[in-house]
């Protein structure tokens, strides 16, 4: 992962968080009662007042038995106050998210002769350039078996082993998004694994392993699945974020439809 990687994966995890926590606070303060919480003190005491529309600035005096209504009241005033506060932040981290910054970085250094730029590591790569290199990685892919006589093929013109990889291939080729078919995933205990497919979101440089499990009638084939997914989720890949599953069985095919919405999901 590079700088920019870092970058934009930080911007992400924070517009998440403050996302997530607007929508816990809103949801909070919209079952709050109506009105605020008004506090005052003689000597010693402290009393606590409702104040609404229909009772003036003063408040309805709240006896010991509502001092529940009081700790809501008071905490839909702190919640107010902290949607105030991380309203604009999060609006400032999508500005920052929107490319605006990177599109600036990116000129800095496109703006550079080119036999500047070969000395240059820079922080953000134009999105040509970066699926350039990303696709350049070479990896030995998984050969086929010499009596493996399937011919799927690509629109790419890749051999691929089933109908079903030719279809998610080429829905990842139709819509721009690079790919690399069966490239080697070293595990941290040494072992090298083939993921169907790799794949780059090219706009957020996020990176994907895409698994199709096509034989879910087999209950030896299951079992390998079942441990295949035990090991990604081992490495950090987890089903929903950085890992994309699909599967079909002799009577649940593999739908168009579920890989627009698949692609339209993490892609678009």
């Amino acid at each position: 992962m590079n700088r920019s990687d870092e970058l934009l994966q930080k911007l992400d995890e924070m517009e998440s968080d403050l996302a997530k926590l607007i929508k816990y606070k809103e949801k909070a303060v919209s079952k709050a009662p109506e009105g605020y919480l008004r506090i005052s003190r003689k000597g010693s005491a402290i009393q606590y007042y409702h104040v609404q529309r229909n009772t003036g600035n003063t408040g309805k005096y709240l006896r010991r038995k509502n001092e529940a209504l009081a700790k809501t009241l008071a905490q839909k005033s702190y919640d107010e106050k902290i949607l105030r506060l991380i309203r604009p932040q999060l609006e400032l981290i999508s500005e920052l998210r929107s490319n605006e910054l990177f599109t600036k970085m990116e000129k800095v250094y496109t703006d550079q002769r080119m036999e500047r730029r070969i000395l240059i590591d820079p922080i953000w790569l134009p999105d040509d350039e970066f699926r350039e290199r990303w696709e350049a990685q070479k990896g030995e892919a998984l050969a086929f078996r010499a009596d493996d006589e399937s011919s799927f093929y690509t629109d790419k013109g890749e051999r691929v082993r089933s109908k079903s990889e030719v279809i998610i291939a080429n829905a990842l080729h139709r819509n721009k998004i690079p790919y690399r078919y069966e490239y080697p995933l070293q595990l941290s205990n040494g072992k090298i694994v083939y993921p169907d497919f790799t794949v780059l979101n090219l706009k957020t440089r996020k990176e994907y392993i895409w698994e199709h499990f096509g034989m879910l009638d087999d209950p030896h084939y299951r079992e390998t699945m079942l441990n295949k997914l035990d090991s990604y989720v081992e490495e950090g890949y987890f089903w929903g974020d950085n890992l994309i599953v699909t599967e079909e069985s002799s009577r649940h095919a593999l739908r168009m439809s579920m890989l627009d919405a698949i692609i339209k999901h993490y892609f678009k």
